[in-house]
Formats: structure tokens, sequence, C-alpha cells
């Protein structure tokens, strides 16, 4: 553990004094310090919560590098989290060490602690997430104090679970999760099973209505996101075919005689002045309940379209490349070390020049193009994700005890879900991926081990 953290502090050191002050060459960056800077839900495309992370960093320091280097700290502790994780769900240390390993050293991770985006912090609160909701197992219903601790990780759960929505919307999918998962698994009486999934569900509820009725304070609108149908819009968009539905009435302008096969990607659809939703209906959030109408209309009338379309976007994490276009989604490359687009810096540059006073972007090429070499090795491969998968479900079906069984149920589901509900709401993109297969590796990992006897018992009748 020793070597591994080492080797993680050096990298980050190495990308701090290589890249400064931080990577500012993503497009999404200025919209969370805009709206630290500002009103928390200014900007109706984002949730709230990394911005006011951003802001109660920045109490702290006005220095850029100063909030760089904590979020390069918090990446750490996720992989300390990871790891403690994988010893929780019962895998001895060495196996442990893999997927926290693998996290430390990961030159997505590196990138994604470098830059003004909400995931590494996002994928901070689902490992916490998921562990808090781990140590209900090692409640014992017969002991007082344990049966308390039960119920305070419950809340602690339906906690973090909140605190993800906040962060990124998508987080949102993990709370039937968490609670389904309870009333199963919560112990032997079907009242300890419902009030821990209670306790877990009212403390996620009422948060989460707290934060709609914050939103509303400040913009009027109550919900979760402003964003509203727009997403779901983008994905029917490259398919839908009025022949085959009849389009809600104010929404027959977004049909399109263009066969899908010449259509251009998700992104396209609600980025660019020239698609139908914007030329009839403005820039987004604008009339968004409309566009969901017309997008339920289109997935009712073409199932089959939809569910391709999801499908294929599902097996994109696993090859990227499936689709090309830059409207189809981000994609691995652009999440390299070593490379600065000057003209998306330009636009980030005057809300994050305000907010910090940054020093102006130096780059070491030098000491980047290693790091962006160590990145192309060291990452969650789509084949990793595949294989861990795999290798998950595998270990969930042959576990010889229960409360491994109900574990690896909890990171499998999870991680799925969050899969599945990213492609089927809004378009693929890979960094929607990425916390995923930390928990699909975290279950692998421990899968390995229930597996690796068996394996050994079938090759040595074989070889007998």
């Amino acid at each position: 553990m020793g070597a591994v953290t080492l080797v993680a502090v050096v990298l980050r050191v190495l990308l701090m004094v290589a890249y400064v002050p931080a990577i500012l060459s993503y497009p999404d960056e200025s919209s969370y310090v805009e709206a630290a800077a500002g009103s928390l839900f200014g900007n109706p495309f984002r949730p709230a919560g990394y911005s006011l992370f951003l802001r109660i960093v920045h109490v702290v320091s006005a220095n850029l590098q100063f909030t760089i280097a904590v979020q390069h700290v918090i990446g750490l502790l996720t992989a300390v989290g990871v790891y403690a994780l994988a010893r929780r769900i019962g895998a001895g240390r060495w196996t442990a060490l893999l997927p926290a390993a693998l996290v430390a050293v990961s030159g997505d991770q590196l990138y994604l602690e470098h830059v003004l985006l909400s995931d590494g912090l996002y994928l901070t609160i689902i490992v916490l997430a998921t562990y808090c909701a781990l140590r209900v197992l090692d409640a014992s219903p017969e002991r007082p104090g344990r049966m308390l601790a039960g119920l305070g990780w419950a809340l602690a759960a339906g906690v973090a679970i909140a605190a993800l929505t906040s962060v990124r919307t998508l987080g949102v999918a993990l709370a039937p999760v968490l609670v389904l998962w309870l009333l199963v698994v919560g112990g032997p009486k079907w009242r300890r099973r419902v009030l821990l999934a209670g306790l877990a569900a009212a403390a996620c509820g009422l948060l989460l209505l707290g934060y709609a009725f914050a939103q509303k304070q400040a913009t009027g609108v109550f919900g979760l996101s402003r964003f509203s149908g727009w997403p779901l819009y983008a994905r029917v968009a490259t398919f839908a075919d009025c022949r085959k539905f009849t389009p809600p009435p104010g929404t027959r302008v977004l049909c399109q005689p263009t066969p899908s096969s010449l259509r251009p990607g998700p992104a396209f659809y609600i980025w660019n002045s020239r698609s139908p939703a914007e030329r009839a209906f403005g820039f987004p959030p604008a009339h968004g309940a409309l566009l969901a109408r017309f997008a339920d209309a289109a997935i009712l009338g073409q199932p089959l379209d939809y569910l391709y379309t999801a499908s294929r976007d599902l097996l994109r994490y696993v090859y990227p490349h499936l689709v090309h276009g830059p409207d189809w989604g981000t994609e691995p490359q652009l999440l390299t070390l070593n490379t600065r687009s000057r003209s998306i810096e330009a636009l980030n540059r005057p809300s994050v020049q305000a907010y910090w006073h940054p020093p102006p972007v130096k780059l070491r090429h030098g000491i980047l193009d290693a790091l962006e070499r160590w990145r192309s090795v060291f990452v969650i491969h789509g084949w990793m994700l595949a294989v861990s998968t795999v290798l998950a479900l595998s270990g969930l079906a042959l576990s010889p005890d229960r409360r491994t069984r109900q574990a690896l149920a909890l990171l499998t589901v999870g991680a799925l879900v969050l899969l599945v509900v990213s492609v089927a709401v809004t378009n693929y993109d890979y960094r929607n991926g990425i916390p995923s297969s930390v928990l699909l590796l975290v279950a692998a990992a421990r899968s390995v081990e229930i597996l690796w006897p068996r394996a050994r018992q079938l090759f040595g009748r074989a070889a007998g």
C-alpha cells in the first residue's frame, strides 16, 4: 500500500508542476465556476453541488492551485475508500489493493482531479454511499447497540445519495437501488427491513425535497434539474420518425425527413443552433416539458429503435469507437493530459480569472508527454469493464455465503443501473462509465477470490 501511495502522490505532484494552474480546456468548466461565484442555481444544465464545493474551498483559499490540490487529496482518499470497500465485502489485503491501486494511479483520475469538473467528487461520494450501505450488513438485530448503528449507516447512505444527486443528477438512480436492497437484506424481520429502507428513503427524499425548494426560491422552478426534457429529446432525435407515432400538439416542428443513418449525434440537438428544437423553441432549457412529451411519444412509438440506440451506447463503454463523430458523446481521447485547447481555454478563462485571479496557463510538455504515456496504459479500459462485469455476476451467482452475495449485489446492480440509466436518458459519455467501472472492479476482485478455488478444483479434475 505504501508503494502505491508513493507513486500516486508523485504522479499528482508532477501534474501540478507540469500543468499550471489547472486544465482549463474542457467546455463545461466555466458553468461550474460561474455558479460558484454567483447563484448556485444560476446554470440550468448543472446541479449545484460541485459549485458549492468550489465555493467552500474558495473560502479557505482564493488560490486556484489550492482548489486543485484539494481535489487531488480527495482523489487519494477515494482510492483509500475503494480499498476499504473491497475489504468490507471480504476481499483479502492484496486483492483489495488491486482496484484501489488502479484508482490511485489512473490517468483518467489524474485528469479529472486537475480539471474543474464534478467527476472526482462524484466518484468519492459514490464510494462513500456504498460503504455506508454495506456497513448495515454488520448491524446485528439481536444487539441494540449494533441495531442503532445499522440505522445510522442507513441514514448516512441516504444522505450520501442525496449529496451525490446534488453533484450530478444521474446519481438519483442509486436511491431506489439502495431502498430496494435494504428491503431485501436488512434483516430476518420485515419490520426491521422496512425501518432501514424507510429511514434511508426519508433522509434522501427530504434532502432532495429541500434542494428542489431551494432551486425554486432561486429560479422559480421546483425540481432537481431545470434541464428538463432536453437530454431525452436529444436521445430520441437521432431516430424519431413521425410516421411511426403521433407527435404531441406543438411538437410536429421537431419531425425530420432526414434518414436516421444520416443524422448527427445527440449533442447536436441540444447545443447546435441549427437543431430543430433550438430553431423552434430557443436555447435550452426553454420548453423542456414539451420536448419531454415528444420524446415519450417517440419512445412509445418506436420502442425497438430506442432500445437499439440505448444498447449501442451501452456497448460503447466497452468499445467507445462503435460510433464516431463529434456529436456522439465524450470519448476517452478528450481526457488527454498533454493536450491544450486554447479556444476552449479562452471561453473558460474569464470566469476562472474573475473568481481566482490565477497565473497564466503553463505547460511543461516533457513531463506531460510522460504522464500521457502513463495514462494510455493505466486507465480502466473497456475490456476491463467487460471482464469485471462477467466476474462480478459470476461471483454473485456462485458466492458460498449470504453476506457476500448481498454485498456483491449492491455493487454490481448499482454499477449497472448507473450505466443503463446514463444511456437511457441521455447520450453516451465516457466519463459516466468511470464510477460504474470502479464499483465493478471492486466486485470483480472479490469474485476472483470466490471463483479461483472452484476453477482450481475443476482444472484438477480435468487433469486427473
